[in-house]
């Protein structure tokens, strides 16, 4: 499954999720709550991640929810503002799938991205790239890439 997170020719656009998420995007914080397409508001609450619905390798639709009633991967932050201080949103973009908060050290393998609002919250070589048109987190979710 790929959480498809990257370069897009959209990359200067501040627009959200244009099926799922109008009002969110990938620059504007959500501290207490994780951005979740599919969730009603397109957001969850504080104590709530987002479950991703996985359908032939393919992230489909976001719900909200307890972590134990998540069936596939969870979101449980979209960036360094749900996270304690000195940690960052590691979102992984492969099979198993999801975000946590981690230190920034413990997020480095290559399918490992640290979600960010801009360039600033990237290590200085990387740049904050929203994800990809098409995707579930299309507009809604970035992450430093190089």
């Amino acid at each position: 499954m790929q959480l498809t997170v990257g370069c897009s020719d959209e990359s200067s656009s501040l627009g959200g999720n244009d099926t799922a998420c109008k009002s969110h995007n990938w620059r504007q914080p959500t501290p207490q709550g994780v951005v979740c397409p599919g969730a009603e508001g397109c957001l969850c609450g504080a104590g709530q991640v987002c479950c991703i619905q996985v359908v032939n390798n393919q992230a489909v639709s976001g719900s909200c929810g307890a972590l134990t009633e998540c069936a596939g991967p969870a979101l449980t932050c979209d960036g360094s503002e749900d996270c304690p201080t000195g940690q960052v949103c590691c979102l992984i973009a492969t099979v198993g799938g999801g975000s946590e908060c981690r230190e920034p050290k413990d997020c480095f393998f290559s399918d490992e991205l640290t979600t960010c609002r801009g360039d600033s919250e990237c290590n200085g070589i990387e740049r904050c790239e929203p994800s990809q048109p098409g995707s579930l987190l299309a507009g809604v979710v970035a992450a430093c890439l190089l």
